[in-house]
């Protein structure tokens, strides 16, 4: 686009896009450019782009290109010693926002802030033209972009965040869904990864397995070995990812196989891993358990052929292959017990001279071996729910609270607050919960030292994310009864509290009826009075003797 007064900003800028890498530049020393306007390392010039600087602390110039490592980037903020993931993966979606306020660059990606710098701008205005999928017109710039572009803004004022996200969630209806993720998980095969697990066979019953360990490749071959005696000469491999480090609860959005095809393959033809005009290739889940060093061709497995992957004929005879995993990978992390990997085989074997044959995870180049790469994201926390809650005078100064919390799995603590005049609180104790999915029970003692006639309690349930809900407040009388009697803690152990002026003495009945305990002579003036036993575990009575003649019994369990 020509140069005009339109496409130059002030000191202050946006530039947003929503971006579909479809390939990265295959030689060294160029990003991948989205819209440029003005040099790169002009610093009035403006432009988004990815690359894997950031990774590299900066080094793009070195082969072969890092593919694995890409991130997007604004104008001279590489961050060149900062890297974020997910990093890019092809043929997805992303929605790119790059804003430079006046003092600090801000990069969104996907409605996340990725990393934000302090930077000095004097104004984003050049006299170059505005290139969209290329640096420039410089022949030193030959690349475009491989991929698709859509709804390129550019504003002369920062966006805030919520102008972002209006942005993001106004979705082109033509466009993919973007999966949401919450966090990535990235695992390669490799042979001292006990997480990934691989063995390719033949039917040849003098060839055994080929297991992480020895296996150099990948493959789901059909071909003939006629010196052999085996017309009809298949290869099968088995791929099984350990999924257990995720979540059992977490959503997986997507899951994404990278196969990458072996150049120097020993099978097939030489330099043609993907070789044949029906080498069509399956993913099948394995219900069977098999073992790397002794499953064979000939050991019986139990796949499911309803929901296997395919891998369409390749269009090349060197072709990498990104298979859909996600349904699999979804299994797996909710019923780790249920991950026997998968069988990868051509659809239509016997059919000789068809091949897809990949690196193993021995390949010498990291990067090319087996990769999974997992988008995830965790449901919303569901909150306990108090059930009940109750707070009762045991005496002038002690209150018994009592409450029942149901569903505790995303909490951590309870805290109880007290007020004395329903509007302040201060946290009296905090309790761990048990953390169980049903009803759990809670009591214990508030002692209240103040003569204010009432007291206010609520509860605040601490969850694992940082947030937090109360109860609701409810009030007791601090002014109790003289008359009122009670004995605690029960069940007891080796004392009771006797609550209750004028008590003089304390008698313990057993079942039977037998008066195995007496404490005689307690302090009337006094509320509370400690009486010490030892007594068997069971159930007793105390009976409470009250001056004037009256009697009150209560029935206490002793451990």
């Amino acid at each position: 686009m020509p140069n005009s007064a339109s496409l130059n900003a002030g000191n202050t800028i946006t530039i947003s896009a929503w971006v579909k890498p479809m390939g990265f530049y295959a030689g060294p020393c160029q990003n991948n450019f989205i819209m440029q306007k003005g040099s790169s390392t002009d610093i009035l010039g403006y432009g988004l782009e990815f690359s894997s600087q950031g990774y590299s602390n900066g080094g793009t110039c070195s082969l072969p290109l890092d593919t694995i490592h890409q991130d997007f980037y604004g104008p001279t903020a590489y961050a060149n010693n900062y890297s974020y993931q997910p990093y890019i993966q092809e043929n997805n979606w992303y929605h790119v926002v790059y804003s430079y306020n006046g003092d600090s660059t801000h990069l969104y990606v996907n409605n996340v802030l990725k990393f934000t710098t302090k930077e000095t701008f004097s104004a984003f205005a050049n006299s170059s033209p505005l290139f969209l999928g290329k640096h420039s017109s410089d022949a030193t710039y030959p690349y475009w972009f491989n991929g698709v572009l859509d709804d390129i803004r550019i504003y002369n004022r920062a966006l805030d965040s919520s102008e972002v996200t209006a942005l993001y969630t106004a979705l082109n209806p033509d466009k993919d869904t973007i999966p949401t993720c919450d966090s990535s998980l990235v695992m390669y095969g490799s042979p001292t990864n006990k997480a990934f697990q691989t063995s390719s066979f033949l039917n040849d019953p003098n060839a055994g397995p080929h297991g992480d360990t020895s296996g150099t490749e990948l493959y789901a071959f059909a071909w003939t070995a006629t010196s052999i005696g085996i017309p009809d000469y298949n290869g099968r491999s088995l791929i099984k990812y350990d999924l257990s480090q995720l979540p059992s609860n977490a959503i997986v959005k997507s899951a994404k196989l990278y196969l990458y095809a072996k150049l120097k393959n020993l099978n097939g033809v030489s330099g043609s891993p993907t070789y044949g005009t029906n080498n069509i290739g399956l993913l099948q889940k394995v219900y069977s358990h098999w073992k790397m060093d002794s499953t064979n061709y000939f050991t019986p497995l139990v796949v499911d052929t309803a929901t296997e992957v395919i891998l369409p004929k390749s269009t090349n005879t060197t072709e990498n292959y990104i298979a859909d995993i996600t349904a699999y990978a979804q299994n797996w992390v909710s019923k780790p017990d249920s991950n026997n990997g998968m069988l990868f085989r051509l659809q239509t074997e016997n059919d000789p001279y068809n091949s897809l044959i990949f690196e193993s995870g021995l390949a010498s180049d990291t990067t090319k071996r087996p990769r999974l790469e997992i988008c995830y994201s965790l449901p919303a926390m569901v909150p306990g729910t108090v059930q009940s809650f109750t707070a009762n005078a045991i005496t002038v100064h002690y209150i018994g609270i009592r409450f029942s919390i149901e569903n505790e799995t995303n909490a951590i603590a309870i805290e109880v607050d007290r007020s004395l005049d329903s509007t302040n609180f201060i946290p009296i104790n905090l309790l761990t919960v048990k953390g169980s999915v049903g009803l759990n029970q809670y009591n214990f003692t508030d002692k209240v030292s103040t003569d204010s006639a009432k007291a206010y309690y609520r509860l605040k349930i601490v969850n694992k994310d940082g947030s937090s809900q109360y109860s609701k407040t409810i009030g007791v009388q601090l002014d109790a009864n003289n008359d009122q009697f009670s004995v605690y803690p029960n069940p007891a152990k080796k004392f009771i509290m006797v609550n209750g002026k004028k008590v003089t003495e304390v008698d313990i009945y057993d079942k039977m009826g037998n008066l195995v305990f007496v404490k005689k002579n307690l302090n009337t003036s006094s509320t509370l009075n400690k009486i010490k036993f030892n007594l068997s575990p069971g159930v007793y009575i105390a009976q409470l003797q009250i001056v004037g003649g009256k009697l009150v019994n209560e029935k206490i369990v002793v451990e």
